[in-house]
């Protein structure tokens, strides 16, 4: 530990010095360029009190230092013109009005694009290092000196911490460069997943292609990791298995799933019991542990699967063809069903018993899903609307009133989706391009911005939020998909 403590400290003395090497070098240069150096802000007659007594005093704050060279347009400009190159899109934001911003903003998404590109978002490790260095040059106690810089890094670190709460209005989310250059499908993407642990995010096509995807900031560098086909098995339903190292894909036009180890990269088969009627499985849903998988038919069956072993668990009938399904998040025992008639189902499958529900001015059903917590459940319908709902008054209720609507798709929902904070809730429809929607869900308003009028999502056909919302994803029919980064959240 002791011997930790004084390499530590040994190395930052280093890159101490190295610095002040540095700064000696500026300053002459400043001098021979001004007469007096361009960094020294004090009174020359306290030279000798400083020398006599070099005491660091914590309290004080250090005068800034002042510019090599100064610029007298730089007074007047108050505005900066933003650059219409494609390169230049990291410097614009979704709440802009026009390409004018002013010099300080500028300079900060200067400083936040050069961060995320060499860094992934972090402060630079020569600048880290620098700082460190300086205030260990400070106090000559090693203990002391790692106990205050460990106390401050703390503190330091529980006041920048942005708001974790989404404020409504216009939401800031910056478009990243496409990631699939060079790998772009022709089919449409069917699913869109981020991965629970690692910054990967998994796409889906109706091609039968999987393909994953590193997530990060960086704009110069090969995104792909790898692809695997699977022959005449067009993907319409995807989720994880093995706690997270496995996908378990189905298909409208096959009988069968096929799963994919993401480890060993082996694909394998897995068909229906024989106690199963001859159907596809295109439309199902996965336990949040992995352990069960539920399959909707439209003959309005609902059949409950082990996922290991593919056997028969429970079966039910519903009033109509089921078009949706989700089990509630940290259950096996849950399921949610949505049939073609607007009517949505709570299915306790231990007791075999059921509840029922109408979703408000449905007139066909489309699809369900849960937050990731439990407490809200969204219904969509070919009309377009999206309705929130609790989930616990929903359970008591036949007709229960929706906490909030997205009431601006002008065409069929296809598919919903919640933030993994429950913040945002996305809808997309692939009738027409630009349609995605977003929600402050704890306002219940739409966020106003997006998508910006500049874009062309065309016919989105899905939507995925990373683990911490750092991130999200929309997916479109022409195989194509577009990734941004959520400002707001810091973390993947």
């Amino acid at each position: 530990m002791a011997n930790s403590k004084k390499a530590k400290i040994a190395e930052a003395k280093k890159e101490a010095q190295k610095r002040k090497i540095i700064n000696e070098e500026e300053e002459q240069l400043a001098k021979k360029l001004f007469g007096t150096s361009a960094f020294d802000d004090k009174d020359p007659d306290s030279e000798s009190d400083e020398e006599e007594e070099p005491v660091v005093e914590v309290s004080k704050v250090a005068p800034q230092k002042s510019s090599v060279w100064a610029d007298e347009d730089d007074d007047v400009l108050e505005e900066v013109i933003l650059p219409n190159k494609k390169s230049a899109f990291i410097l614009k934001r979704s709440t802009d009005v026009d390409n004018t911003v002013s010099k300080q903003e500028y300079q900060s998404r200067l400083r936040s694009a050069f961060e995320r590109a060499h860094n992934a978002g972090k402060k630079p490790t020569w600048a880290a290092r620098a700082k460190e260095a300086k205030k260990i040059e400070e106090d000559e106690s090693d203990d002391e000196v790692l106990e205050a810089l460990d106390e401050m890094t703390r503190t330091t670190g529980a006041y920048s911490q942005r708001d974790v709460l989404l404020p409504r209005g216009a939401l800031k989310a910056s478009l990243l460069p496409n990631i699939q250059v060079g790998h772009k499908e022709q089919r449409p993407v069917s699913i869109l997943k981020f991965h629970r642990v690692k910054p990967v995010l998994i796409a889906a096509y109706e091609s039968g292609k999987i393909q994953l995807y590193k997530i990060d900031n960086e704009v110069k560098k090969d995104h792909f990791l790898q692809e695997i086909a699977i022959p005449k098995f067009p993907i319409t339903s995807m989720d994880f298995i093995a706690g997270g190292n496995s996908l378990i894909c189905g298909s409208r036009s096959q009988e069968y799933f096929m799963k994919y180890d993401m480890i060993s990269g082996d694909i394998s088969q897995a068909r229906l019991p024989t106690s199963i009627q001859k159907q596809n499985v295109g439309n199902f849903a996965v336990s949040s542990d992995g352990l069960f998988v539920a399959i909707g038919s439209y003959s309005s069956d609902v059949h409950v699967l082990s996922t290991a072993s593919m056997e028969h668990v429970k079966s039910m009938s519903f009033s109509s063809d089921v078009v949706s399904l989700s089990f509630s998040p940290g259950s096996s025992r849950e399921l949610w069903i949505m049939t073609a008639n607007g009517e949505v189902a709570f299915w306790d499958i231990k007791a075999c018993s059921s509840h029922t529900f109408i979703d408000e001015g449905t007139v066909r059903g489309t699809c369900l899903t849960l937050s990731h917590r439990g407490e809200f459940i969204a219904c969509g319908s070919n009309t377009g609307i999206v309705n929130l709902y609790d989930t616990n008054e929903v359970k008591l209720s036949s007709t229960p009133r929706p906490l909030a609507t997205i009431p601006t798709l002008n065409t069929s929902c296809d598919h919903i989706s919640f933030s993994k904070d429950c913040q945002i809730l996305a809808a997309t429809s692939a009738v027409k391009k630009n349609q995605v929607r977003l929600m402050h869900v704890r306002s219940g308003t739409m966020f106003s911005n997006f998508p910006q009028r500049f874009e062309n999502i065309e016919n989105p056909t899905c939507v995925s939020f990373s683990p911490n919302t750092g991130y999200m994803a929309v997916g479109a029919t022409r195989g194509a998909f577009r990734t941004y980064r959520m400002d707001h959240f810091e973390e993947y």
